[in-house]
């Protein structure tokens, strides 16, 4: 191979390579919730498989910056010389073989055998619990059962940022959901027989009778509905005991109201939860570690990040170690929880202890998270529990509504006491918010409140 060529083919390399790596580690989080979550890989799983992704990304950058180091320092025209390119394929066969050690790594964890494991517990987990991924489709009004959980579809309408779905799942005779959803969308569950039980929503889809306009849509009326089809795609995923996984029999799950016990959890739901505190540990402190070696701290460590993921098992597991609700890294909890969209995270935190009003060092409150994020459901935990709607004073929760647009989140809030003339520290009320960011229906709405200047 000529010099020329090779430092060309080099530089490329190198370049691309180190593009490619830089925009894996910028976006490895989002990948690693979006896609590796999705695709049933554990947090161990995921991390190894993201290691593999940069291992290759890299290491394909630094063959290139080699080849082109050779291709410089051979006088042109010359070819290469074939020490040099038995180099690079050596390297080549490095990179390859260390990239896929380290994905095989990841996914082959779980089954090795170690001394210090406890293989009679994970085989018993591994029978209780067991995943499930179900697609299920639904038109307005229709109702589907899947593994023992009820998913029903209301109203599938249109607005201006596009279709919605209102979406309700009733586990164990409990209903949750029922607000508007959209496409990319997750509904977290809670069940005591199940773990990581959520909803997401695949696709939301309106279309029409292409024969027909929509002039003469609009002409029929009510009559036009018989020529517009909705849908909702549901991706339904958990793991759950197998009188949940395989049959729907809800009311075998509570005590009877004659008996007077109360509810009681899984047995091994509390040592089932923890192994997120353990999978997380490993890849720091090496494959041998047990539930027995984690510190009271470890558990403090993780609970943002369960929270922020809305892995519900493990934040349950992590609150019954005594973890502090209200300790802030910088945010709380409760605050990553509400960013996150984890209605079911935040109402467990807050039945737990977590202070609503608590606010990060940029002034936010859990509230402003949740409004400047569209989770509606998350928003009414939060008010259910107290929180302030018109606190903080210098940016508060109806103006974050205001930012993102989001005119249901607004009128929620204004029928919650939200005050539209209070003014921001830069004298803006929220009205003039939704008017920076063009956000001309939500605009008209405030400006229907006389603010006096």
């Amino acid at each position: 191979m000529e010099t020329r060529l090779l430092g060309s083919l080099g530089k490329v390399a190198g370049i691309g390579g180190i593009a490619l790596g830089v925009v894996l580690l910028l976006l490895k989080d989002f990948l690693k919730q979006k896609f590796l979550s999705v695709a049933g890989l554990d947090a161990n799983q995921g991390f190894h498989i993201m290691l593999a992704f940069l291992i290759f990304t890299f290491g394909i950058a630094g063959i290139g910056l080699v080849a082109w180091l050779i291709g410089h320092g051979t006088p042109p025209g010359s070819p290469a010389p074939t020490r040099a390119l038995a180099l690079l394929v050596f390297l080549i066969i490095v990179v390859l073989a260390s990239a896929t050690l380290a994905g095989i790594t990841g996914t082959s964890r779980p089954d090795q055998t170690n001394e210090n494991k406890e293989p009679d517990r994970t085989k018993n987990d591994t029978v209780q619990f067991k995943p499930f991924g179900d697609t299920v489709s639904l038109s307005e009004r229709d109702a589907e059962n899947t593994h023992g959980l009820t998913l029903r579809s209301g109203s599938i309408g249109v607005d201006a940022e596009g279709a919605w779905a209102e979406v309700a799942v009733t586990v164990n005779g409990d209903t949750q959901g029922g607000d508007r959803y959209r496409k990319g969308d997750y509904i977290h569950l809670s069940s005591p027989d199940c773990q990581s039980l959520s909803v997401y929503i695949k696709d939301v889809n309106l279309s029409k009778d292409p024969s027909l306009s929509d002039e003469q849509l609009q002409e029929m009326g009510p009559a036009a509905e018989a020529y517009v089809h909705r849908h909702v795609v549901l991706l339904v995923s958990g793991q759950c005991r197998p009188a949940i996984s395989d049959a729907p029999r809800a009311e075998s799950k509570q005590p009877s109201a004659e008996s007077g016990a109360s509810p009681s959890p899984p047995e091994t739901s509390q040592h089932q939860g923890v192994d997120c505190v353990v999978n997380k540990f490993r890849s720091f402190l090496g494959p041998g570690v047990t539930v027995a070696d984690l510190k009271p701290e470890y558990y403090q460590t993780m609970l943002p990040e369960a929270s922020e993921k809305g892995d519900y098992a493990c934040v349950s597991a992590i609150i019954a170690k005594g973890a502090k609700l209200n300790e802030a890294t910088p945010m709380s909890p409760l605050m990553w929880a509400a960013k996150s969209r984890h209605a079911d995270i935040v109402n467990l935190l807050l039945q737990h202890g977590a202070t609503v009003d608590l606010t990060s060092p940029t002034g936010n409150t859990a509230l402003s998270f949740a409004a400047d994020s569209h989770s509606l459901p998350t928003i009414k935990v939060l008010v259910d529990h107290g929180a302030d709607v018109n606190f903080p004073t210098t940016f508060t929760p109806l103006m974050n509504g205001a930012y993102s647009g989001d005119l249901t989140i607004v009128n929620y809030l204004l029928t919650k006491g939200a005050d539209p003339c209070k003014k921001s520290e830069h004298g803006e009320t929220a009205a003039d918010v939704a008017h920076r960011q063009n956000h001309k229906e939500v605009e008209t709405r405030l400006r229907s409140f006389l603010c006096s200047s």
